[in-house]
């Protein structure tokens, strides 16, 4: 059996925590995306609350900003799913 020297060894340790590093920085962005949006639409609907006189358009306002916000949200999770599979593939030809 061959030993593997032990520069070898730490560009695989090198790779893998670049990979660690990547996946994990891509959970941060996925998270602040998430919460900007829910703070943004947190604000609009307090301001069409107090600002749009009628219930109707105020809601109505309301339902199109909750909808446009869960689509930015499944989308970042459709992205964030996508390069997290595409780091576990390369991870895998690695290995």
């Amino acid at each position: 059996m061959k030993k593997r020297n032990t520069l070898d060894t730490r560009v695989d340790e090198v790779t893998v925590l670049a990979k660690e590093r990547t996946l994990l920085a891509e959970e941060r962005t996925y998270l602040a995306i998430v919460r900007t949006v829910v703070a943004i639409l947190a604000v609009f609907v307090a301001l069409f609350k107090f600002m749009i006189s009628s219930v109707f358009y105020s809601n109505f306002l309301t339902l199109i900003l909750v909808l446009l916000s869960a689509i930015i949200i499944l989308e970042q999770l459709h992205r964030y799913h996508k390069s997290s599979l595409k780091l576990k593939k390369l991870e895998q030809l690695l290995d």
